[in-house]
């Protein structure tokens, strides 16, 4: 695969699941990169390589794009990640391995339903100290009644 061929791929996945704008952005950065490396002594072969296959790189920008309008997309992904360097340039850090855990409950129902565990546990704890201390409270006051004439008959 070529430098062409890799963007025609990367470009044709992309067409349809991100806006035209996304496609050219990446598409446009992808070019630039490579064209760079190659300046920089590099075959286009390894670069492209490194950079791995266009269709998990199109899939990981479709979920982050898809993340970031909080579609929720669900998806396992596998792609390319980039480190930059001292001059600000991105380079294939290795790959990457990511899993979703959204389940598509919307968050104010997760919060809510916290709250409300939250709520029921501290009532159950409140109970049970109400239901001890109606037991221990004369029991205690019963002990410090004998402690205090006990020595008081000592004297």
């Amino acid at each position: 695969m070529n430098r062409q061929e890799f963007l025609n791929t990367l470009r044709s996945q992309l067409s349809g699941e991100i806006s035209s704008r996304e496609v050219e952005e990446n598409i446009r950065y992808y070019d630039e990169y490579i064209r760079d490396a190659v300046e920089n002594g590099k075959s286009e072969f390894q670069i492209l390589n490194e950079i791995g296959s266009p269709l998990l790189i199109a899939r990981t920008i479709i979920e982050t794009s898809n993340k970031a309008k909080g579609t929720g997309y669900q998806a396992q992904s596998q792609g390319s990640s980039f480190q930059e360097d001292e001059n600000d340039n991105r380079r294939p850090n290795g790959s990457f391995h990511s899993f979703n855990l959204q389940t598509g409950i919307p968050k104010w129902l997760v919060i809510t339903g916290v709250v409300v565990i939250l709520v029921v546990l501290l009532s159950i704890l409140g109970s049970a100290i109400a239901i001890l201390s109606r037991f221990f409270i004369p029991i205690i006051v019963i002990v410090l009644v004998v402690a205090l004439f006990k020595s008081r008959g000592r004297r």
